[in-house]
């Protein structure tokens, strides 16, 4: 593994806070957790608590605080499974679709202009690095 230069850090840093200042800038602000759970509804379908935990790498009262914030906002519905009626699974609804869209449209007209002087090569290899970092 290569070893990061303190200098290379506080790119990463920096690079982080602007993704996250343009996002808190957009009106009606969705974080960046939150997108992370309805985009993970939006590709699997209805998830129960434990597996959207699973996959946020969180406690489940940390993601059921999160779940509590998404149905407020009506951007999810809950329900009961039908085998076990203790079990609630999680949908995401038309507005949390919208909310979503939005917020991505944003990240990517970001990303587009602050990519825009990059070859395809490059900004394809960008990606890449960051998909091995979220493995």
């Amino acid at each position: 593994m290569a070893s990061l230069k303190s200098e290379q850090l506080v790119h990463i840093y920096q690079a982080l806070e602007l993704v996250n200042r343009q996002l808190q800038s957009t009106e009606g602000s969705l974080a960046l957790a939150h997108q992370s759970v309805l985009m993970a509804l939006v590709e699997n379908g209805a998830m129960n608590l434990t597996d959207l935990a699973n996959y946020r790498q969180v406690k489940k009262s940390t993601m059921s605080v999160m779940m509590d914030h998404l149905l407020d906002e009506s951007l999810v519905v809950s329900g009961n499974s039908k085998s076990d009626r203790r079990q609630r699974f999680f949908l995401i609804t038309n507005k949390g679709r919208e909310e979503l869209e939005r917020h991505q449209a944003v990240i990517l007209e970001w990303m587009q202009d602050r990519l825009g002087d990059y070859s395809e090569s490059e900004v394809t290899l960008l990606f890449n690095m960051l998909s091995k970092l979220t493995k």
